[in-house]
């Protein structure tokens, strides 16, 4: 994914849980985990609200407060919905060592899919990674001059203890889902209370 799509995915999801204006946003990224592991600009924050909101993805609102700042609270829409379950697949889906933050971040947006849709994705990374462990294990076995560069070279690229340790995580997170299925059904209300719990305390250590 690029930059870009990775703050969008971040931004685009936090606005999901709950309707937020900017500085809210920008507060999430320093306190709450795993926002706070989480190296996105406060400006690169407000330029993803500008393109999605120019997208429509999101829409705001000008709020007058005559005790307090002046916000602009920003809203989900129906496209950005969808458009947030395009970025939560390809987080998902695409595999690469490099891309660790983006699948840990796309997992808490499981309960946007259907249960069966939710297992097909997670089994298409699988499938990746197992293509991916064959071809080195495959490599391996190559007798040819050139088999240990190029068992190197894809060594190197994914790490094979690595990649065998992501199989292992993804084969564990769908047999949760599998034997309990309520696993992401009650996913979104658990952390949307900690979020709310988070911003109240927030607010309320500013007034």
């Amino acid at each position: 994914m690029e930059a870009k799509e990775k703050t969008d995915l971040v931004v685009l999801g936090i606005v999901n849980f709950l309707p937020l204006h900017g500085y809210l946003i920008e507060i999430m990224f320093k306190d709450y985990y795993p926002f706070k592991y989480i190296s996105i600009s406060k400006a690169s924050i407000y330029n993803s609200l500008k393109r999605l909101t120019n997208k429509e993805f999101v829409k705001s609102k000008f709020i007058v407060e005559y005790s307090k700042p002046n916000r602009t609270i920003y809203y989900i829409t129906d496209k950005g919905k969808e458009y947030l379950k395009y970025l939560v697949k390809r987080a998902i889906v695409d595999f690469k060592m490099d891309s660790q933050f983006e699948f840990i971040w796309a997992l808490n947006y499981l309960f946007m899919f259907e249960y069966d849709e939710c297992l097909t994705i997670l089994k298409e990374r699988r499938n990746k990674i197992e293509s991916i462990i064959q071809k080195i294990e495959k490599e391996k076995e190559v007798d040819n001059p050139f088999r240990s560069l190029k068992h190197i070279e894809l060594n190197y690229k994914y790490n094979y203890e690595q990649v065998k340790i992501e199989k292992q995580r993804v084969d564990e997170i769908i047999h949760m889902i599998e034997i309990d299925n309520s696993y992401f059904k009650d996913f979104k209300e658990k952390l949307l209370k900690i979020i709310k719990n988070k911003i109240m305390e927030r607010t309320k250590n500013e007034n």
